[in-house]
């Protein structure tokens, strides 16, 4: 058993290796949701969020979560984002 709390790096090659991972890196199955999956200039994905989509479109709702994924993004320092949208 390994007790390590390190984890091997796990190597991505392509977008659907990316759609398989994100429930891991969230811890569940998102639905109705936008991810943003934060990523550095060396391709290493430093971490994912998501925000819930509304039942109805928003106007509102689209420009509200850019200017907060883009802070959060700056905030961390990380130069590339990934974003996927799960639901209709």
């Amino acid at each position: 058993m390994n007790t390590s709390s390190v984890r091997p790096p796990l190597r991505i090659h392509s977008a659907a290796g990316l759609l398989s991972v994100i429930p891991h890196l969230l811890g569940f199955t998102p639905q109705n949701s936008l991810v943003v999956v934060g990523v550095t200039a060396a391709g290493q994905v430093q971490f994912a969020f998501r925000y819930d989509l509304p039942g109805q479109p928003d106007a509102g709702t689209a420009p509200e979560i850019v200017r907060h994924a883009l802070a959060v993004l700056a905030q961390k320092e990380l130069p590339v984002a990934v974003v996927a949208g799960y639901g209709p």
